[in-house]
């Protein structure tokens, strides 16, 4: 089926990306040594657990529950222990996925920066100007002052300590755009998307001609920034695991805490610590045993932090939320008609048996694991309506006590009552996945129907690329179709509930989304893997839909993406990634 002249989109904007002037100089970042000598001091007290208190026993409380947002990077949707997998054991997180509600129904946007925006906001990426593509180490914006964020308002208004150990990429072209600058006491780690695992460092894609590099790690305070080397060749998400334990270990208990622990693991490259390999043996692809080896790791320092949890006696009284920021990444590095003639998944992560990757706006792309643990949320049952990453910031905020109403008008929505009552029909009805003016994508979810159109057909390639946009179903590794509900049995004497596609039961309509103009309906409750198109049969339902993504393009925003900027080269920062405006 076709988008219909008579309801086509009027909005429909193509992104003319403005110039930004060159500055004659950039300014370097300096330290003066009394703020050298102060980091220094802070680092100590960070590092020195409090053994004289735990000793005790100690039990003193702010009276606030702490708050513990745990995000994976491109963790795929079937990789994990609770989820199901034979190859990744995960056995922290299920620990932890055993002792909360789990989110079968978790969405998130399809790509990192644009969910990073709505989990800090609570707006969706249309309100916030980043619903297309990510933030590039190059280029000058990133998530508008406008918009308060979680950790700004948890200390402003009920007095939390704040931290975010991990990756950031929300901007960080001028110093307010920075994490300390946007809600955080204190930043350790990385400022744009993706860095490597032990030297830290990234490569910008090149400006006329000349290529861009730079380390892009940083220890920041309040209002005092601090690029460092001096972590090189240790394994960033062991580094963000002993910082996450070593802030929970020496933090005042008189105040609560608010802890966002953001895993550069599993996004490429594909770095492991060698130790891991002996854990997989079956595995026999490069690329998945690599994925597996950084999940093993990330799972480990998990494990770290709810061990000093335990220790502190703050387990109890923290929600601990887990999630993926996006679907894993398939079908990627082997070609495709390779992968398509040996039944590989070309790259590392699997979102089986849902459809998609990353950069969709498939299941695959968008559903992800992920649970929630706290006081008074049910333990090992299952949430199976519908919350989308917005809806945290209001969440946490009716936990806490705070009238959500005082947040304005965000696009998340209270879940905390129907979480704590297990409901079986949450305050949610409806998800915009998306609305990407620049590449003319769309997808909304309402009731049990999901709508997905594509004007200019779905890219054959990524830009800049040799590999198709993957928009099949791929399995861990072996065979396409082998397993067609990916079985989640149990997890010690709980039974989850499974996904179920039953790859018999097609109407021959399978959704082709690369062909301009195109538009697809599915049944997203009974048919979860989005295989047989139902829009012929369903025009008014596709009329509805339309109206909706309509609504929401009136609300829409232009994209805040800017060109890359020359003057962003590290190489005028000694050596970093900083701000450079």
């Amino acid at each position: 089926m076709h988008v219909p002249s008579s309801i086509v989109f009027v909005g429909w904007l193509v992104l003319t990306m403005a110039q930004v002037s060159q500055k004659a100089a950039s300014r370097r970042i300096k330290f003066t040594d009394d703020l050298i000598q102060e980091i220094k001091k802070v680092n100590k007290q960070i590092q020195k657990a409090s053994d004289k208190d735990i000793a005790a026993g100690e039990t003193v409380s702010s009276g606030k529950p702490n708050f513990l947002i745990i995000l994976a990077d491109d963790q795929g949707f079937a990789d994990a222990g609770w989820q199901g997998s034979t190859q990744i054991k995960t056995p922290n997180l299920d620990w932890l996925a055993e002792r909360s509600t789990v989110l079968t129904r978790h969405y998130v946007q399809q790509i990192c920066t644009p969910s990073r925006g709505s989990l800090m906001t609570g707006y969706y990426p249309i309100k916030t100007g980043l619903q297309h593509d990510v933030i590039h180490i190059l280029q000058p914006y990133g998530l508008p002052l406008q918009f308060d964020t979680m950790p700004q308002i948890f200390r402003e208004r009920a007095g939390y300590e704040t931290h975010l150990v991990g990756k950031w990429h929300l901007g960080f072209f001028k110093e307010e755009y920075t994490p300390t600058y946007r809600g955080f006491d204190t930043f350790f780690g990385v400022y744009g998307g993706m860095a490597g695992f032990f030297n830290h460092a990234h490569k910008g894609p090149p400006i006329n001609g000349t290529q861009f590099y730079g380390v892009d790690f940083h220890e920041d305070f309040r209002g005092d920034l601090n690029p460092t080397g001096q972590y090189f060749g240790n394994y960033s998400d062991d580094l963000f695991g002993d910082r996450a334990r070593q802030i929970v270990l020496s933090h005042n208990k008189h105040n609560p805490l608010f802890l966002y622990l953001s895993f550069q693991g599993v996004h490429d490259p594909l770095e492991a610590k060698s130790e891991y390999n002996k854990d997989f043996p079956n595995i026999w692809t490069w690329e998945r045993r690599q994925y597996a080896m950084m999940l093993k790791a990330l799972d480990d320092n998990v494990g770290k932090v709810i061990d000093a949890l335990k220790s502190r006696r703050m387990l109890e009284n923290t929600y601990i939320l887990f999630s993926s920021d996006n679907g894993g990444l398939s079908a990627n590095d082997v070609p495709r008609n390779l992968a398509q003639q040996h039944g590989l998944s070309q790259y590392q992560g699997s979102n089986y048996p849902l459809r998609g990757t990353k950069w969709t706006n498939w299941e695959g792309g968008v559903r992800v694991p992920a649970f929630i643990k706290g006081p008074g949320i049910p333990e090992q049952v299952t949430y199976d309506s519908y919350v989308h990453i917005t809806d945290w910031l209001p969440t946490f905020y009716s936990a806490i006590g705070g009238d959500v109403a005082d947040l304005g008008p965000v696009d998340g929505v209270n879940q905390f009552e129907a979480l704590r009552e297990n409901a079986k029909e949450g305050p949610r009805n409806e998800i915009l996945i998306n609305i990407d003016p620049v590449t003319q994508q769309a997808a909304i979810i309402r009731g049990q129907y999901k709508l997905q159109i594509a004007k200019r057909g779905l890219p054959s390639t990524k830009p800049g690329q040799d590999w198709a946009i993957p928009d099949g179903w791929y399995y861990d590794s072996g065979p396409f179709g082998q397993n067609n509900t990916y079985r989640v049995d149990k997890i010690g004497d709980w039974k989850l509930s499974l996904v179920t596609c039953n790859n018999t039961d097609r109407n021959g309509k399978t959704c082709n989304l690369r062909v301009p103009d195109s538009l697809c309906l599915f049944n997203i409750i009974e048919d979860p893997c989005e295989y047989n198109n139902i829009a012929d049969e369903n025009p008014d339902v596709v009329a509805n839909l339309m109206k909706k993504l309509a609504e929401y393009e009136s609300q829409m925003v232009s994209p805040v993406n800017q060109p890359p900027d020359p003057n962003s080269n590290p190489a005028l920062r000694g050596g970093f990634w900083s701000p450079w405006m």
